[in-house]
């Protein structure tokens, strides 16, 4: 929400990076998230989700995320709240992958997708030289076409 008005409401679209100005009729009945006003003092609670193989230890993917989190903060482009440790819980066993959820604290509302993206692109350097791979892992291929 970037400001609100008499008859309209103008919010900001992060990912677009324009306004979007919409009558306050309009507003009335939607669900609108304000990211100017955090529910917590920590900031925003962020989260990306990765399916990691079942062959892949969790601790080894623990110290994959720390690792990550470390190089992140010495960042000063990724605007990532340091005093508060990652959360990386098993959120779902699939029959190929464990899908890992990671959650982590922002204040730079403005910079989330930027953030995101930072946050990421060093999340895949540190897997790639720990040899963890972070494609979903396939068991059953088919056999091969008879001509």
């Amino acid at each position: 929400v970037f400001k609100t008005k008499i008859f309209h409401t103008e919010l900001l679209d992060l990912v677009g990076n324009h306004r979007v100005v919409l009558q306050n009729s309009r507003v009335r009945g939607m669900t609108i998230r304000n990211f100017s006003r955090f529910a917590s003092a920590r900031g925003l609670r962020e989260q990306m989700r990765f399916k990691i193989g079942y062959d892949v230890p969790a601790a080894s993917i623990q110290a994959l995320f720390d690792g990550a989190f470390e190089q992140a903060v010495a960042d000063k482009d990724i605007a990532i709240e340091e005093q508060y440790p990652l959360e990386l819980r098993a959120c779902e066993a699939g029959d190929y992958a464990v899908e890992w959820c990671l959650f982590y604290y922002t204040k730079d509302a403005r910079n989330r997708l930027k953030t995101r993206q930072l946050f990421l692109a060093v999340i895949l350097e540190t897997a790639a030289r720990e040899g963890i791979g972070l494609a979903t892992p396939v068991l059953y291929a088919p056999p091969p076409l008879s001509v």
